[in-house]
């Protein structure tokens, strides 16, 4: 358990996202961004928007998979001319943190973790550890996973995902709970949903 940080509030996203999110930047944001900004706006009643307290923490179990397979099938293919520079931004792991920093003006810390269970409990520790210390006012916590076809094709239980899940968590409260299962998003949703978290 994680105290003195309570869950204010949780976003779900399964499957494809809202078309006005999916084309807010057309041509820009991968899949895994469009879930996380997705379910960011589900946590926040009004419009998130210039939050400069705001801190910002995402883990994947699989990070950008998903675009360096594609970055990497068009290079392959064709050399430099298959490379899209709309792919690009999108290799990095921490590219769905950084939409989310660009759609609320976040300038609190931005942290990407990348693996599994555990992970989401680090990530939930460390939010957890900048609330405390001064360094946010809030933090916005998130697991998220696109399901790519290379993915599945590698026969993982886990890459049928297709999900993000946001909580906002503040200072004081009911402890977050344990972060338990099989995945990444899983264990992350165990953990903001069991404190109570709405």
């Amino acid at each position: 358990m994680i105290n003195l940080v309570s869950v204010a509030r949780v976003g779900h996203v399964y499957g494809v996202p809202d078309p006005e999110v999916a084309h807010a930047r057309p041509g820009r944001l991968d899949r895994p961004s469009r879930l996380a900004l997705a379910a960011a706006q589900r946590v926040f009643a009004e419009p998130i928007a210039e939050r400069p307290r705001l801190g910002i923490w995402v883990v994947s179990q699989y990070g950008a998979f998903a675009a360096n397979a594609d970055h990497w099938q068009g290079f392959l293919a064709r050399g430099i001319a298959g490379v899209s520079p709309l792919v690009f931004p999108a290799t990095v792991p921490s590219a769905a943190a950084a939409e989310i920093a660009i759609a609320t003006g976040a300038m609190g810390p931005n942290v990407t973790l990348c693996g599994g269970p555990s992970a989401a409990a680090a990530l939930l520790s460390l939010a957890a550890a900048a609330l405390h210390d001064g360094s946010c006012d809030e933090a916005l916590v998130c697991a998220v996973d696109g399901f790519h076809p290379r993915l599945a094709a590698l026969g993982l239980a886990e890459a049928s995902i297709d999900a993000a899940v946001v909580a906002r968590i503040v200072r004081g409260g009911s402890p977050i709970g344990a972060a338990h299962g099989a995945t990444t998003v899983g264990a992350f949703e165990h953990a903001v949903t069991t404190s109570g978290g709405r």
